[in-house]
């Protein structure tokens, strides 16, 4: 698990997950300190796009598609700014 939290009132949570179309996620959290995983939030998921780009797509399918096709048996992850 990696956090943004650039912006303390809205931390970014990312995750990863273990296998061969295993997806990027990214969590939102409506909250802040020690309930920011408990009071809701947006979940979408790394996809690639043509020409370089990418987007956060709600799409799980499309997370884990782009997922075999450009990363895969991803494990773990890292925020740095």
């Amino acid at each position: 698990v990696a956090v943004d939290n650039t912006n303390e009132n809205k931390p970014i949570f990312f995750t990863t997950e273990d296998k061969s179309n295993g997806e990027l996620r990214r969590f939102e959290a409506d909250g802040n300190d020690w309930d920011a995983l408990h009071v809701g939030g947006r979940t979408t998921y790394l996809e690639f796009l043509d020409g370089n780009r990418f987007q956060w797509t709600t799409s799980l399918s499309a997370g884990e598609k782009s997922a075999a096709s450009y990363y895969p048996n991803a494990e773990g992850i890292i925020y740095h700014n």
